[in-house]
């Protein structure tokens, strides 16, 4: 059966405090079909945004976000996204950028990033097999 990775990426990276890092949730589905695709993103105390990425349109074919909301105050980004038309895509593409920033007063030595709630899809709603890549933001004291 086909499988899809989702990554956080980078995977690590030495952040200082007050410091604004991007980190893209990365799919890479090789040949298995993606019509779309839904994340959250979980963090133990940063604040982050999540904006569109070009995975499901980088061939040309539109498509609607369903969900784009980040939740500091309980840790958690949700992102969700769809194709419009008939057909899925394939390959390697980023479904959303987080932009991560590092507080000023950190107290955390590491911060970690974990994906939960992925679902992924093919062009009849059938879920793919995913695998998951985490993420995390060593903080330089």
């Amino acid at each position: 059966a086909d499988t899809v990775q989702v990554s956080l990426v980078p995977t690590t990276e030495t952040v200082a405090p007050g410091e604004t890092v991007t980190v893209d949730i990365a799919l890479d589905a090789g040949t298995a079909a993606v019509y779309a695709a839904q994340a959250s993103v979980e963090d133990n105390g940063v604040s982050v945004n999540v904006s569109q990425g070009n995975y499901l349109t980088a061939d040309g074919a539109s498509s609607f976000v369903t969900a784009e909301r980040a939740n500091d105050s309980l840790g958690r980004v949700d992102y969700g996204e769809s194709r419009i038309g008939p057909l899925p895509t394939t390959g390697a593409g980023t479904l959303a950028t987080l932009t991560v920033t590092i507080p000023t007063d950190v107290t955390i030595s590491t911060v970690t990033l974990t994906l939960t709630d992925v679902v992924v899809v093919d062009e009849t709603a059938t879920p793919v097999a995913v695998i998951l890549v985490d993420t995390s933001l060593a903080v330089e004291s």
